[in-house]
C-alpha cells in the first residue's frame, strides 16, 4: 500500500531541507471546524515548522481565532 501523499512530500521535503508551515482561517461553524481538523489531520505528516491562524478583519472572529490556536497547539499538529 502507498503512503499519503502528505507523509511521501513529508519524506521528501525531510530529505531536502524544505520547511513547511500552514496558515488556517478560523471556522465559522461547527461543520467547518470538522473540516478544519480533518484537514489538518491529512497535512500534519508534512511536519510543519509552525502554523497559524488568521486573525479576522477587526477582530471579528477573535474568539474563534483564539479557540483554534488553543486547540491547535494541544493537539500538536
Amino acid at each position: 500500500m502507498n503512503a499519503p501523499r502528505a507523509s511521501r512530500f513529508a519524506a521528501a521535503a525531510n530529505r531536502r531541507g524544505i520547511h513547511v508551515s500552514f496558515e488556517f482561517f478560523p471556522p465559522a461553524t461547527a461543520e467547518m471546524e470538522k473540516s478544519l481538523w480533518e484537514s489538518i489531520g491529512r497535512l500534519a505528516p508534512l511536519q510543519p515548522n509552525f502554523v497559524s491562524v488568521t486573525y479576522g478583519a477587526g477582530g471579528s472572529t477573535r474568539e474563534r481565532t483564539h479557540a483554534t490556536v488553543s486547540a491547535s497547539s494541544r493537539r500538536r499538529c
